[in-house]
């Protein structure tokens, strides 16, 4: 029975394919030499802006700084539910009745035991206080995030236990857990060595009367200013 020319063709090219691919998948590292772990390249279009996730504006700058950076919890890309990063798990989130916070909301965070920096020391509530100061600063060019961060009023840490907090909001706001538990935060060490933001309160700097005031009375708001924003 003759075969039609286009068939068999069709069936010799794929023969040499087949074979071709076996031949490749068949090569293997000389006898001794252990396997190297596949490696994936993702290329972007442009450079970051900024390896500084509280300056960065640009969509690359935030690919790149969300390898680097983690948040207490952060939304999981196949269910966009949000889940635990540094902290334990989602924040007990309760109505405030009475009180300095009445009519706002808190939310109460712990963080992992285990999440530690690069340099071993472990991850406090006092971090979190620093990258919210930071973020606060009228000083720091992060106007585009202390947008979003508006509606927060203080921030309290649990004086029995350093990895528990509380942040307090002004107001009921819909996507309140989820603004407030994705900031990333940032290592008061690596960023504030000379402790220049320990002298003020997230309180104090969440009120924008009294942040303007603090900015032209206390020098260390500027000198933290300056290095955080410069390109070091």
């Amino acid at each position: 029975m003759m075969r039609h020319p286009l068939i068999s063709q069709v069936l010799t090219l794929s023969l040499f394919f087949t074979l071709t691919l076996w031949s490749c998948a068949s090569d293997t590292k000389p006898q001794g030499q252990e396997q190297q772990p596949s490696t994936v390249h993702a290329r972007l279009p442009a450079e970051p802006d900024r390896l500084n996730p509280l300056l960065s504006t640009s969509t690359y700058g935030r690919v790149v700084n969300e390898q680097i950076f983690f948040n207490l919890l952060h939304f999981n890309p196949a269910t966009l539910e949000l889940e635990p990063q540094l902290a334990t798990g989602r924040p007990v989130v309760e109505e405030q009745q009475e009180g300095s916070y009445a009519g706002g909301v808190a939310y109460t965070f712990e963080l992992q035991e285990a999440a530690r920096w690069d340099n071993g020391t472990p991850i406090t509530a006092e971090d979190v206080a620093f990258t919210l100061k930071a973020v606060l600063n009228p000083k720091v060019e992060s106007a585009h995030v202390r947008a979003y961060l508006d509606f927060i009023q203080d921030m309290q840490i649990d004086p029995d236990n350093p990895r528990r907090f509380t942040i307090y909001a002004d107001q009921k706001y819909i996507l309140g857990e989820a603004v407030v538990s994705n900031i990333p935060i940032l290592p008061a060490y690596a960023y504030d060595p000379d402790g220049l933001l320990n002298e003020v309160s997230v309180a104090q700097l969440a009120d924008p009367q009294q942040a303007a005031q603090l900015a032209g009375s206390m020098p260390g708001l500027q000198q933290f200013a300056d290095r955080f924003n410069s390109p070091e």
